[in-house]
Formats: C-alpha cells, sequence, structure tokens
C-alpha cells in the first residue's frame, strides 16, 4: 500500500494529537479495569513482533475511521458461485480432472479444505507463497506451495462471499474488503482453494481487487502467469505449536 510522504511541518503539526492519544493510552492501559489476562498471549505475539511501522500506519487508520470496531468480526456467509454467472460467459467453469488434462472430465480441481459455509476474514492470513527475497514464480508452483504446506487456501466460495457481502452493504466503506483494505492495506486477494477453467482451456483462478477509485471488482489471474510478493492468497490461520505434555 502507498502512502503519501509527510513533510517535516505535517509531521510537528501532528505532534500535540500524538503526545495526547499516547497520554490518553498510558492512563488507560494502566488502568485495573482492563481485562489483560483475558488477551491470548500468541495474539499479542503476532502484533509485537511485526513491523512497527505497518501496526502504527494500521491504528492510524482505526483512527480515521472514528476507531470503530466492526461488532460482527469480519465474517461473511460462503456459497459456491456459479462461473458462468460470475463472468457472464457461459464458456468458464470449474476445471476437473489432471492439471495436464483438458479440463473437462473427473474431479473438481479445488483444495479440499476450502468448502467453509462462513469465514472470519480475522483468522486469516495472506501470504504470497514465495520463499525470502525469491524473484516471481509461476502461479502453478505457489498453488502447489501452498497445498503441500497444508495450510488450507480459500476458493470460490469465500471470494463470493467477499463479493457478495461488498454488494448487499448499503454503506460499502463498512463492508469486510473495505475493512480488509484499512487494517491490512489489501488491495488484490487471489483465492487458489478453486482452479477455473476459461474458454480457451487455460487454468486460472479468481481474484478481486480494488482500484484507484476504491471501488472493488472481480477479476481473474492465470497461473501460467509469474506472480510476484504482491500475489497475496488467503490461507487457513497459521496455529501456535501445542506445548508439550
Amino acid at each position: 500500500m502507498k502512502h503519501k510522504r509527510v513533510t517535516l511541518a505535517q509531521r510537528r503539526a501532528s505532534l500535540p494529537m500524538i503526545r495526547d492519544i499516547l497520554d490518553m493510552l498510558s492512563k488507560t492501559f494502566f488502568s485495573r479495569e482492563v481485562q489483560w489476562q483475558d488477551v491470548p498471549r500468541e495474539s499479542a505475539q503476532d502484533i509485537l513482533s511485526g513491523d512497527p511501522i505497518s501496526f502504527a500506519n494500521r491504528f492510524a487508520m482505526w483512527l480515521a475511521d472514528g476507531g470503530r470496531f466492526n461488532s460482527r468480526g469480519l465474517r461473511v456467509m460462503c456459497s459456491l458461485p456459479d462461473p458462468s454467472k460470475m463472468f457472464l460467459k457461459p464458456e468458464y467453469d470449474f476445471w476437473r480432472g489432471p492439471k495436464h488434462g483438458d479440463g473437462k472430465k473427473g474431479e473438481m480441481d479445488n483444495d479440499s479444505n476450502s468448502n467453509w459455509q462462513t469465514v472470519d476474514f480475522e483468522e486469516v492470513d495472506f501470504v504470497n507463497g514465495l520463499f525470502e527475497n525469491e524473484g516471481p514464480i509461476s502461479g502453478e508452483e505457489i498453488l502447489a506451495r501452498l497445498r503441500a504446506s497444508c495450510r488450507a487456501t480459500y476458493g470460490a466460495r469465500a471470494a463470493n462471499g467477499l463479493w457478495e457481502d461488498y454488494k448487499l452493504c448499503s454503506d460499502q466503506s463498512k463492508s469486510v474488503l473495505e475493512h480488509l483494505y484499512r487494517q491490512k492495506g489489501i488491495t488484490r486477494i487471489y483465492f487458489l482453494g478453486n482452479v477455473l477453467r476459461d474458454p480457451d482451456g487455460g487454468r486460472c483462478i479468481l481474484c478481486l481487487f480494488r482500484d484507484d477509485a476504491g471501488k472493488w471488482s472481480w477479476g481473474r489471474e492465470w497461473l501460467k502467469n509469474p506472480w510476484n510478493s504482491k500475489y497475496l492468497t488467503p490461507v487457513i490461520k497459521k496455529q501456535p505449536p501445542e506445548p508439550f505434555d
């Protein structure tokens, strides 16, 4: 996510507000009324061990949004969409059979763990499937890596759930997609849980993207193309290791 460069004058003008916020937080956090013992250690550690600049930017976004918490979480209802209706082309369908086949016969090529009825996107990690400092590789290789990692990938159900939530929100700024944008700076989401077959027999997946005008739309991305670190796909949140008995 790109951020505007802040001038020295703007930094100085922000100092009184920052001091007030820190003063309020220091008084509140030490209050006996705050139930810190109910906060899971792993949840706090995930935040504290992350990028402090990213955390500060998310906190600033939260303040700019009026400090509102989303009471329903980031949960969406999921249902398997009809690809021909999604793309307005009857030639699109879910890929069936092996990767090197014609995609028309056999079992659907999907993650067997991606059939959730609901998904809470507060409990989802967004990953690119690349190793540290690795350059672009094909989407097919990313798909193979994530499936081999046992981190279940979200597919068409989750994508459709996010899309329906966005369309049905009378105030789309309160949609789950917009919350993901404000909280995590996410503007593109690639759903590897299901593979689609395009009219020419190519393998592609669904994606949702946010344009410069702030509007979300459907898209497709082909697995033969090179994918870089900006290609984020949702996977089930990594659980902390179980302690030894």
